[in-house]
């Protein structure tokens, strides 16, 4: 069970998410599935699940401004 501090990380994370994958829904489904190589081939769901989602915020904010992932 997710505590209602990790839901809301999860939250904020779709929502910054959601306008590059299209939609809520495929927001959802790229962090509980995508494995990012970077942070251990871990998914984003993974990560957080485990106190990590301000590494997650820091790969979005590196691949929002312009690099690689």
């Amino acid at each position: 069970m997710m505590t209602e501090a990790l839901e809301q990380e999860a939250k904020d994370i779709i929502r910054q998410v959601a306008p590059w994958a299209g939609s809520e829904s495929a927001a959802w489904t790229w962090y509980r599935t995508t494995e990012i190589p970077s942070l251990g081939n871990l998914t984003p769901e993974d990560l957080v699940s485990s106190g990590r989602g301000d590494e997650v915020r820091a790969y979005l904010d590196h691949l929002n401004s312009g690099g690689y992932s």
